[in-house]
């Protein structure tokens, strides 16, 4: 394929609480890592969350695992294999089309095409298989997985 272009882009864990304390808490969030393989037609990507999060709201404001409590660092583990929502969890594969790819495809903002918008889809579900190729064959393999699930989205373009 030509010039196709690997980004890999590491989102910050957050932490909102609402202004108003007697109100409801936006919550936290833990790094995220997103890996993009990007072409003429549009990109795909393959996302996971890592369950790292802020020091300050671990154990406070979530249920978490507390990844300095070795104990409950290799529950966790044992229970991500067998595929528990714990984590890194694998949270989306997807891609951003420039062009609609079914009836009312809904247009959104996207930072990753040069035309600042895209039509995007994905799924949670499916994200297991390049979560496995991660932990075979590393990042080559996760792009690797993404330029084959690139050519048979958009069949056979670039």
């Amino acid at each position: 394929m030509r010039d196709m272009e690997r980004i890999t882009e590491f989102y910050p864990a957050w932490d909102r609480p609402h202004p108003d304390p007697r109100s409801v808490d936006y919550g936290v969030g833990g790094v995220e890592i997103g890996f993009y393989l990007k072409g003429e037609e549009g990109a795909v990507q393959f996302k996971l969350l890592t369950g790292w999060l802020l020091p300050f709201t671990v154990g406070v404001k979530t249920d978490q695992v507390d990844w300095k409590n070795s104990d409950q660092y290799l529950r966790g583990i044992a229970q991500m294999y067998g595929r528990l929502p714990y984590y890194p969890s694998p949270t989306d594969l997807g891609y951003h089309s420039r062009t609609p790819r079914y009836e009312d495809h809904a247009r959104l903002d996207c930072h990753l095409l040069d035309q600042g918008f895209c039509y995007y889809d994905g799924s949670s579900l499916n994200a297991y298989e390049p979560f496995d190729v991660l932990l075979h064959k590393g990042s080559d393999g996760v792009f690797e997985f993404l330029e084959q699930y690139y050519k048979e989205l958009f069949s056979g373009a670039d």
